[in-house]
């Protein structure tokens, strides 16, 4: 039986500024997202959460290439076997060219940054970078600039 679905109230986590939504769900999928501030209508981001969980080709699994670059023939691999190539390339890059040759950068979502900056500070890189760093900083000036504070 379907259910009637449910309205939530929520945030939209495509960028820094948090923006109020509402969030259509049926039988436990959200099926629309309609933006609660008027203002935040021009936005682009919020509109493209749906695709961002639900599209078909949304990357679910880690693929390893194997034929040429720019050939697209990929495998499925497992994430054990993705975390060892990622952490032997890692290791390979520093044993060759130094820790600070390598940048830790993170954009969105920020629950996770403390984890990434504690992983390039045990790896030796002080090259960390965030979406802060050269995205949303950029856009909240730009709105203050052209828009006012209020």
């Amino acid at each position: 039986m379907e259910s009637k679905g449910v309205i939530k109230d929520n945030i939209c986590y495509m960028c820094g500024f948090g923006c109020p939504i509402k969030i259509h769900i049926r039988n436990g999928k959200a099926t629309r997202i309609d933006i609660a501030d008027p203002r935040a209508d021009i936005c682009p981001r919020w509109r493209a959460q749906l695709d961002f969980v639900y599209h078909p080709d949304r990357l679910k699994y880690p693929l390893k290439r194997v034929g040429e670059r720019g050939k697209s023939s990929f495998e499925r691999i497992s994430w054990g076997e993705a975390l060892d190539t990622i952490a032997e390339n890692l290791r390979m890059t520093a044993g060759k060219y130094g820790p600070e040759s390598v940048v830790f950068y993170t954009s969105e979502t920020k629950e996770f940054i403390q984890y990434y900056h504690r992983l390039a500070h045990a790896f030796g890189s002080p090259n960390f970078c965030t979406g802060t760093s050269n995205c949303f900083t950029a856009t909240w000036l730009a709105a203050i600039l052209n828009f006012g504070k209020d």
